[in-house]
């Protein structure tokens, strides 16, 4: 068995006889009822014996009995999930550590029933099951150095785990959520003309909900590569507030929000070592995004990664996705996108990314088609900082429009907008359970523009949780 290794007979006593010293005195007494000749105390102690000297078939008896003097005994449930791991009964084992959990007292005894749980589900190679009860056990663990453990195994479990599921939600208020501009009048550099804004043009404040689920699954495994099958939906949901709705006033409200689901399949080439590897992904998807039809589209990815040291790595990834026509397109959007990070962990655990990239969509459509260039920077602070763990990100981008009209005036040079964005993000580590805590995020973006249709402001803050280890 690779991640968790097997209890062994003596681990199993020692966890069993941490199990029983945990139970308070007072109910030890409490326990023993009428059919029983020997207090619960002493019950526990040849239930222990029986298990030390493998008479399972004993440590169950005795493990029956206590349940059915006292329903509670998180001891006899412990006794008895052992008794069953024991003898290869897993779903029961299973399903009695979890009651001893369900009626533990101390943190001793959630953590040793919450670990026992996590064991016969590996064992019965129900390996998401073991993760949450590996959670479960970090949460619980009376000190740092089995939290720790549990944390090394929770991670050795997800590596063979053929299955990963990432779930994302989170609610934003935002004082812009159509990216809409805060001045009524529309100005193009070098035109000596003035337009009138709609209200939807103008920036509304309102809520912005997100939720995406991300799953992939492994299809094989080797030294030289694996393969991946992937799902991936998103949801995002605008609501505008009670204040955007009265400037609005009859004004039709914008279209807003944008699903999308998508299927995909990668496999990454690996070298000898691990130093570098090779990803090539197809993707399939539908979206549909505001009041535009939906659309399916394909892309095709193409990634490469490379350690340069053992702090430091480099990838590079192109990417090509054609989308199907709509609204009496002759053809249909296309997007190039060219994009390369460096990461670098520090001495003090640090971690500095860098980010470049640059696309080019292409459009049926007439002054729509853009080219992009920009960078990202973030910087991930390890120690704390009081009950919170820091992170930022900076980033700017800029983005060409040749041709864009307005009314059939030909903006001169093209519109142009340059977005910069400034990111603070909060984790709270100290008010964690089983490994998720709580994060907050607070955003600042300004885009500017020629075309004054397009200058825009947007603050925002989100609260969603965040996976620790």
């Amino acid at each position: 068995m690779s991640g968790i290794d097997p209890l062994t007979m003596r681990a199993l006593i020692a966890a069993a006889v941490a199990f029983c010293l945990a139970v308070p005195p007072a109910q030890a007494q409490t326990a023993a009822g009428a059919q029983m000749t020997l207090p619960a105390a002493a019950m526990q102690q040849l239930g222990l014996q029986a298990i030390e000297q493998g008479r399972f078939d004993l440590a169950l008896q005795i493990a029956d009995a206590l349940i059915a003097a006292n329903p509670n005994d998180t001891f006899a449930y412990y006794l008895k999930a052992t008794a069953l791991y024991r003898t290869n009964r897993l779903p029961e084992a299973q399903k009695a550590a979890k009651q001893s959990y369900r009626t533990s007292q101390s943190p001793e005894q959630s953590y040793q029933a919450a670990r026992l749980t996590a064991l016969a589900a590996y064992n019965s190679q129900h390996y998401g099951t073991a993760q949450w009860w590996l959670r479960r056990a970090a949460q619980y663990a009376p000190e740092e150095a089995r939290r720790d453990r549990s944390i090394a195994e929770f991670n050795a479990v997800r590596a063979k785990n053929p299955m990963h599921v990432e779930l994302s939600f989170s609610v934003v208020p935002s004082d812009n959520v159509n990216s809409g501009t805060s001045g009524s009048f529309n100005y193009i550099d070098g035109v000596p003309y003035v337009g009138v804004l709609t209200p939807d043009a103008l920036a509304l404040p309102g809520w912005i909900a997100e939720a995406s689920v991300d799953l992939q699954y492994r299809l094989s495994a080797t030294d030289s590569g694996s393969t991946f099958v992937g799902l991936y939906v998103f949801a995002q949901d605008i609501t505008l507030s009670d204040s955007a709705k009265a400037d609005l006033g009859d004004y039709p409200a914008p279209d807003l929000g944008a699903r999308r689901a998508e299927v995909s399949l990668r496999h990454s080439f690996a070298k000898a070592g691990g130093a570098q590897s090779v990803t090539v992904a197809g993707i399939l998807g539908i979206q549909q995004e505001g009041g535009v039809e939906e659309q399916t589209y394909a892309r095709l990815r193409l990634g490469y990664a490379r350690a340069l040291d053992t702090a430091s790595l480099f990838n590079i990834a192109v990417a090509a996705e054609t989308r199907e026509a709509v609204r009496k397109q002759e053809f249909g959007d296309q997007i190039y996108t060219l994009r390369g990070s460096y990461v670098r962990s520090l001495k003090s655990a640090d971690v500095a990314t860098a980010t470049l990239f640059a696309s080019q969509f292409v459009t049926f459509y007439d002054g729509q088609s853009s080219v992009t260039f920009g960078g990202d920077f973030s910087y991930d602070i390890a120690r704390d900082f009081g009950p919170m763990n820091l992170s930022f990100a900076a980033g700017a981008y800029v983005s060409q429009f040749d041709g864009y009209t307005i009314a059939t005036i030909e903006v001169p040079g093209g519109r142009q907008d340059t977005t910069g964005y400034l990111q603070v993000q909060a984790l709270f580590p100290g008010v964690e359970y089983s490994g998720f805590a709580p994060v907050l995020t607070l955003q600042r973006k300004v885009t500017s523009s020629n075309v004054s249709r397009f200058d825009s402001k947007e603050t925002s803050i989100s609260l969603g949780i965040q996976s620790t280890f």
